[in-house]
């Protein structure tokens, strides 16, 4: 699985790397942004597309760490209680299991079935 994550990774970079070379003109072209609200106003500076991709690459790619970093928090909590369930569950068990039976006869289990069927 790891060489299959590995290969994976490598296509990708490929296929990114043949995206920006056929895109050159285009990627390196400046871009200015800007933003109105109200009586505020902001512009940005003068930069390459290229650069704006990489931004929201990364910018995507630490969002879905947290995501994926809280989701892994959850489970292992829920984790922990199952575990705990878990083992009140045989702890409870066990003592059900070392009880007397109600019943308690000195004879053999046998000669009680024999009696049974009769």
């Amino acid at each position: 699985m790891r060489y299959f994550k590995v290969l994976l990774i490598v296509i990708l970079f490929f296929l990114c790397m043949i995206f920006f070379v056929q895109n050159t003109k285009i990627l390196t072209a400046n871009l200015d942004l800007q933003f109105h609200l109200f009586n505020w106003s902001w512009f940005s500076t003068t930069v390459p597309i290229y650069i704006f991709i990489l931004l929201f690459f990364v910018l995507g790619a630490i969002v879905s760490m947290l995501y994926f970093f809280m989701e892994r928090i959850r489970l292992t909590k829920e984790l922990k209680q199952c575990r705990s369930k878990i083992q009140s569950l045989e702890k409870e068990l066990n003592s059900l299991r070392n009880m007397p039976l109600e019943q308690e006869s000195s004879q053999p289990v046998e000669q009680q079935i024999q009696k049974s069927e009769e």
